[in-house]
């Protein structure tokens, strides 16, 4: 991810479409952590925690929340770039 990250943000001039993908890279990473909190209040030590369940839960919703957009902001930055390239 960071590799795509430091490939295509120095060749962007225009100062939108950079905040935009860093933007779309954060929530990414974002995505990438919470699964694996989820993963360790699923199966890791914190899963016996009396607490674990509404844990589990709120971070399944926020999870949702977060990778909802990922895809059709990946798909609109991508055909904002292609066209551009075009000119």
């Amino acid at each position: 991810m960071d590799v795509c990250k430091q490939e295509i943000l120095p060749f962007l001039r225009d100062i939108d479409m950079q905040r935009r993908i860093a933007n779309h890279f954060t929530q990414v990473d974002s995505v990438r952590r919470l699964t694996a909190l989820l993963l360790e209040q699923s199966i890791g030590s914190a899963s016996a925690l009396v607490s674990s369940g509404q844990t589990r839960q709120t971070l399944r919703n926020h999870l949702r929340s977060t990778s909802t957009n990922l895809s059709p902001e990946a798909d609109e930055l991508s055909n904002i770039i292609v066209k551009s390239s075009e000119k």
